[in-house]
């Protein structure tokens, strides 16, 4: 499971460049434009789509000429601004697919593909090619307007431009050089909106979750000794109990695979709700020194350690290396010929599904959340809440708060930001728990909670709703023998509500905030878990609406 910074790509072409050049003239203020745009009265009693008081870019908010957009000749989307602001493109996606259309920043955490823009100076273009790729071609279209005010950028779009036929819906967001509405990476805006209130989700504490890499899981902490003697297992088990989730390894061609046995057997006989997760990767066997694998899994390969682990008493597998890559334009894992691995969205169904068949839930974990838990290419994601005797497949946000112990700054903190906010959406929507693993240096400490700094990283994965916590120093075997028994963060210690509400998570400020409603036991509001967070540091807690609890 690599350990490191959020990586996103941001390769330009020429194309790009001459699309968003800064050294353009920006649009005049007040533009007389008649026809369609000139009407603001179309926008009285018109709700937002998506709302960013604390930004730059203010709203959204559109509406077309028909009953439906279907039906419509025309869109209109108002996109609100502070004084000053230059929306520099409106970004369209018509299909809801994220595999057509181009990636926010050519990156694969983009929560949408966009299949069209609307540039203030170049008018609407088309999208075509490979989503890591800009390459957009202009759209003649009758009836384009645009009107600039100090406070909004009005786009008036004939749907005639936006494809044979007029969409059922669309995804909006409209961005410049340093904000975004929606917040960068997280899916557009939809129009028509949908009804996106849920049940309320319980609130809990996060519970403890351990990995340990090592071929000799039962040296830990305390417990020592390179063989697996009833000592060691015993000490290693009496540390094991702690945790809610453990994720362990080993190899099967040698005797260590014994050790881990009889060690998952007395884990499960101290504490029978723990859960093990056995290590497989997706991909194929450890990167080589050279950076290609020597093996490259078949599904036939993965099913087959699979069983093997679940012999040995796991309850589930840690399907590592999780994300679609596709070698025709994206950097993937190098096979054993040194050509870029293919995993697609067919590759994970069939292993997904073949896990289930045996009874094994999945713990998967890869960087783009919409990879695992979101459509792609009309195809549903695999993982899903458990059936009869299996739990709910698990998903892995891996470093998205600290890095080696530094918060996450500037373009990968909006990367950071939206993953928690795809997660969160996209976890209520198909019964996937969530886990979070951020990353320290050197030893930890059972009490690193109380530090500052490292309660954000918690309280962002308690505001997520996140089903089990930890922290890692990256090391080869990642906790290994240095394993933190972590409490919770002191402000935490009370308890901070009953449940979520069902509106969704708010992401304010550009995605430098984020804020989800509380409940209390009778199902009144008292209040938000709000994180909010700087390059240096930032706030995060329960914060009381004033509201008093009724009681229950």
């Amino acid at each position: 499971m690599p350990a490191g910074a959020l990586l996103l790509v941001l390769a330009l072409s020429g194309a790009a460049c001459d699309l968003m050049s800064e050294d353009e003239a920006a649009p005049a203020p007040e533009i007389e434009i008649t026809g369609p745009c000139d009407a603001p009265e179309r926008w009285s009693g018109v709700s937002p789509l998506v709302e960013d008081p604390k930004g730059t870019i203010t709203s959204i908010s559109a509406i077309s000429d028909g009953a439906a957009l279907a039906d419509s000749t025309m869109l209109y989307v108002r996109v609100g601004i502070t004084p000053g602001t230059t929306v520099e493109r409106l970004l369209i996606d018509t299909d809801g697919d994220r595999l057509s259309g181009m990636w926010t920043l050519q990156s694969h955490l983009s929560g949408s593909g966009w299949n069209y823009l609307d540039d203030p100076n170049a008018g609407l273009v088309r999208h075509s090619g490979a989503p890591t790729e800009w390459n957009y071609e202009p759209v003649p279209v009758e009836g384009l307007g645009l009107e600039v005010s100090d406070d909004a950028y009005i786009f008036c779009i004939p749907l005639e431009g936006l494809g044979k036929r007029p969409p059922e819906s669309v995804a909006l967001a409209a961005e410049n050089a340093h904000a975004s509405l929606p917040a960068r990476f997280i899916a557009g805006a939809l129009y028509p909106p949908a009804d996106a209130s849920r049940g309320p989700e319980p609130i809990q504490a996060p519970g403890r979750l351990a990995f340990n890499y090592s071929a000799a899981p039962w040296i830990v902490r305390d417990c020592t000794g390179r063989e697996a003697t009833e000592r060691a297992i015993s000490c290693a088990a009496s540390v094991y109990e702690n945790f809610d989730q453990i994720v362990l390894d080993t190899d099967f061609s040698t005797h260590f695979a014994g050790g881990m046995k009889r060690l998952v057997t007395e884990i499960r006989r101290r504490k029978s709700s723990i859960e093990v997760w056995g290590y497989v990767s997706i991909v194929g066997s450890t990167k080589q020194p050279d950076g290609t694998r020597a093996t490259e899994f078949s599904v036939a390969e993965i099913l087959e350690t699979a069983r093997r682990f679940r012999e040995a008493g796991m309850t589930g597998i840690f399907l590592d290396e999780y994300d679609i890559c596709d070698p025709a334009y994206e950097t993937c894992q190098l096979g054993p010929d040194g050509r870029g691995i293919k995993v697609s969205r067919k590759r994970q169904i069939e292993v997904v599904e073949g896990l289930h068949e045996m009874g094994l839930a999945v713990f998967a974990n890869g960087h783009s959340v919409m990879d695992a838990l979101g459509e792609l290419g009309g195809l549903p994601a695999p993982l899903g809440p458990g059936d009869g005797d299996r739990s709910a497949d698990q998903y892995l946000l891996e470093n998205p708060t600290l890095v080696h112990g530094e918060l996450a700054g500037g373009t990968d903190l909006e990367g950071a930001t939206a993953r928690f906010a795809q997660a969160i959406d996209l976890h209520q929507r198909t019964g996937v728990r969530l886990a979070v693993l951020d990353s320290l240096v050197g030893a930890i400490s059972d009490d690193a909670l109380s530090d500052p700094v490292v309660s954000l990283a918690w309280w962002r994965a308690a505001q997520a709703g996140a089903a089990v916590y930890a922290l890692g120093n990256g090391g080869p075997e990642l906790n290994g023998g240095n394993l933190p028994v972590l409490g919770v963060p002191p402000a935490a210690a009370g308890g901070y509500g009953d449940s979520f509400d069902t509106t969704p998570v708010r992401v304010l400020d550009g995605g430098r905030i984020m804020e989800r409603s509380v409940l209390d036991c009778t199902g009144a509001p008292i209040g938000a878990v709000r994180v909010a967070l700087t390059a240096g540091g930032g706030t995060a807690g329960f914060i009381p609406s004033g509201a008093a609890s009724t009681g229950c």
